[in-house]
């Protein structure tokens, strides 16, 4: 019966195997997306070892080893990202391997800082995650149509593991080729190639603590203890290597210190509770983004649509959304820190009911006359009874029982203007630790944004607080800017 050890050589070996056989036998160009984590260098190192078999003469395609660097990416493991990346750089050129090292980011059209705070785009939710579209997708898919400019076919390779969740291993059956290696790639006409896809947990740890690749073994023992610091206080992560080969270890998800789409950014806890306590500032800031993302006050209740090239700024006024209902009572759910709304029951004279208040419900087109003669400012900043004593019965909806109140749109310039002083300020602070938050080009564009939106809201009479901090801002002391 195969042992566990023999289980792992075997599993090594036929990785090895699989990516020499489709590198010397297809006519592909490969894309790694690297990200510094422990699958990800499992995945590179072994392509190495798979490399350094072959005769020099053979390196006939290159092998490009992309990371993505959002601009907002925890900065501890930024730090080690950045290492690796140097690392692996240098180690190719060293063997003469036929590998392309490359880091990629958000154009600053793109960059968190100026959707978030310049265009007024909400925090990115699970319902409205635009943030990986922008800073991760369209960099990367940008290099790669540079690649394919030359007529290459990518081969994206990728260091996904079985088991990992029930919904990757469910994508990984259905993108499967028969009698083939490789899969279908969803996303465009390639092919995908996941050479390690059968690398549990053990294996992953057992590879990276006994590499044969010298010049990465204190690499891999750094990354170790990465994963150390990230687990500390929320998950078990044994010390060393040997003890993460029996207990397993680095579930911790390694992302943007600001991330709000999962509930709790536990590695960035985990390094705080490790001793970086320096990152506290983060996390809290990190916190305040995720309980002032839907309240009434920091929101419009239309929006805006702005033109990159010609800079034209089109309003956006009619914007509305669905009330919850439950046993005939229309509520607001609660969210974050946003109280729950009770608006009441629709009575016979087609009003809600709610104690003594009695709220009209009117038709989509009465609601739109409103706004176009200005009876109605959506654009009103901090104006609840725009949320409070609007109910709207669209057109969609007058065969159901559905009924609607004024949506929220982008944030305020208030907000924005708020929130561009706090995370110039914060940015400040963090100078002491060798990071910087935004750049003095985001915040200029950022600038740009909002005086656009500014003029358009005068222009059409919609604005009813002056912006006299604008200038301000932009006087802001320079070191806290750079």
């Amino acid at each position: 019966m195969e042992n566990v050890k023999e289980k792992y050589l075997n599993k090594v070996y036929e990785a090895k195997n699989n990516i020499k056989k489709i590198y010397l036998e297809k006519d592909y160009t490969w894309m790694i997306g690297y990200s510094g984590g422990k699958d990800s260098n499992v995945l590179v190192q072994i392509i190495i070892e798979a490399l350094l078999e072959l005769k020099t003469k053979e390196f006939n395609k290159k092998i490009h080893i992309v990371s993505s660097d959002t601009l907002i990416e925890n900065p501890i493991v930024l730090e080690q990202l950045n290492k690796s990346l140097k690392l692996l750089k240098n180690f190719s050129i060293k063997y003469n391997l036929p590998i392309e090292v490359h880091k990629v980011s958000p154009d600053l059209d793109e960059s968190f800082w100026v959707n978030l705070i310049g265009r007024g785009y909400p925090l990115p939710n699970q319902s409205f995650r635009w943030c990986t579209d922008r800073l991760k997708i369209k960099p990367m898919n940008k290099y790669v149509e540079e690649i394919e400019k030359n007529g290459s076919n990518i081969l994206t390779v990728l260091g996904v593991r079985k088991g990992e969740s029930k919904s990757r291993d469910i994508k990984l059956d259905n993108t499967k080729i028969e009698e083939s290696l490789l899969r279908e790639n969803t996303t465009n006409k390639g092919k995908i190639f996941s050479p390690i896809e059968d690398f549990t947990l053990f294996d992953i740890w057992k590879y990276l603590g006994e590499s044969s690749l010298v010049d990465f073994k204190a690499n891999n023992l750094k990354l170790s203890l990465l994963y150390e610091d990230s687990s500390t206080g929320v998950e078990e992560c044994p010390s060393s290597l040997d003890d993460k080969l029996q207990k397993g270890c680095g579930s911790s998800r390694w992302g943007c210190w600001l991330c709000p789409v999962v509930t709790k950014d536990k590695s960035l806890q985990g390094f705080i509770n490790s001793g970086n306590n320096w990152l506290k500032p983060l996390i809290d800031f990190r916190e305040e983004l995720i309980k002032e993302r839907d309240l009434f006050k920091n929101r419009y209740h239309a929006s805006f649509r702005i033109n990159k090239t010609s800079k034209k700024v089109t309003l956006i006024k009619y914007r509305f959304m669905d009330l919850k209902e439950k046993d005939g009572v229309y509520f607001l759910p609660k969210k974050d820190i946003r109280e729950k709304i009770i608006f009441g029951q629709i009575n016979n004279e087609n009003y809600l009911i709610n104690e003594d208040k009695k709220i009209k419900i009117f038709s989509e087109s009465e609601a739109r006359q409103m706004i176009d003669d200005k009876k109605i400012n959506p654009y009103h900043e901090n104006n609840e009874l725009l949320i409070k004593d609007i109910i709207v019965k669209l057109d969609k909806n007058l065969n159901n029982n559905k009924l609607s109140i004024m949506g929220l749109g982008p944030y305020t310039l208030s907000y924005r203007i708020n929130l561009l002083e706090r995370i110039t300020d914060l940015n400040k602070k963090m100078k002491k630790y060798d990071m910087s938050l935004i750049s003095e080009q985001e915040i200029i564009k950022i600038l740009d944004i909002i005086e656009l939106v500014k003029k358009e809201l005068e222009k059409n009479d919609y604005l009813i607080k002056k912006y006299t901090d604008i200038k301000k801002i932009m006087e802001m002391n320079k070191d806290a800017r750079e």
